[in-house]
């Protein structure tokens, strides 16, 4: 899909990935509807971008399908129509799965999945009617492996896969093929989410202006999968490949299964 002339929605768009992302949306052309429950964020950021280009914003819930859907309806009425669509908005926390309080269980599962599934129902339909549209789905490089001290996390970002490859056969078994989705699969980013980790050998830190820039790249070229850097890109193979116990030690050596010890989470 080309960014130039498309209308984008940004969950999540307030800080972080989201923002880089408008910003990089924005230079290429495109206009963009940012959503998030941080107000003063959300308001910093439009104030921010919209010297970029046409920039629309609404404080959203995206755990509440009502909300989700009546702004939709909304932006269409308007002539926003949503040409790409990008999932953004995630939660992490740290503690380990038996220890973590529920409340932030619960929400870790809302935000990064069930949310989703409300976007993609709302915004789904008007793609397909038109023919064409993009959905870029934040996954992770947790999607492959285990993390400990992020179980519901990266459970979340393991389903984040299976949503997307189910959604795009559907779409293909509808003859929907101008519906386009990305899934992007990155190592840790430097934002407040995770301030605090440590990210393992040959994982370095990815900005979120490096994360954007790949991210339009890949929209542009219909790709896939976007995998960053370059050693998320063969973690499916040596997980297919390797013995569990191989992978175990890997993992130690190179610093992954330490890598939330002195994470405290957004403070």
């Amino acid at each position: 899909m080309r960014l130039r002339g498309a209308t984008a929605l940004i969950t999540g768009g307030a800080g972080g990935i989201g923002r880089a992302v408008a910003r990089r949306f924005l230079t290429a052309g495109s206009r963009v509807v940012l959503w998030d429950r941080d107000v003063p964020a959300l308001e910093d950021a439009a104030g921010e971008l919209k010297s970029l280009g046409p920039v629309r914003y609404a404080a959203l819930d995206v755990t509440d399908p009502a909300a989700i859907s009546d702004e939709g309806k909304r932006l269409g009425a308007d002539g926003w129509e949503i040409d790409l669509l990008d999932v953004n908005a995630g939660v992490a926390y740290p503690g380990d799965l038996l220890e973590m309080d529920e409340g932030r269980l619960r929400s870790t599962v809302r935000v990064n999945l069930e949310s989703l599934i409300w976007c993609l129902r709302t915004f789904i339909p008007p793609m397909e009617r038109r023919g064409r549209g993009h959905v870029v789905f934040m996954a992770s490089a947790s999607s492959f492996v285990g993390v400990p001290g992020l179980a519901v996390y990266t459970a979340t970002k393991h389903a984040v896969i299976g949503l997307a490859e189910s959604l795009r056969l559907e779409l293909r078994r509808r003859g929907k093929l101008g519906v386009k989705m990305s899934i992007i699969c990155p190592g840790f980013v430097r934002t407040a989410m995770f301030e605090g980790v440590k990210p393992p050998m040959l994982l370095p830190w990815l900005t979120p202006a490096q994360l954007a820039d790949r991210i339009a790249r890949g929209i542009e070229n219909d790709e896939l999968y976007v995998r960053e850097p370059w050693i998320v890109r063969w973690l499916p193979a040596l997980r297919a490949a390797a013995p569990t116990f191989v992978l175990d030690h890997l993992g130690d050596l190179m610093g992954l299964n330490n890598t939330t010890d002195e994470w405290s989470g957004r403070r």
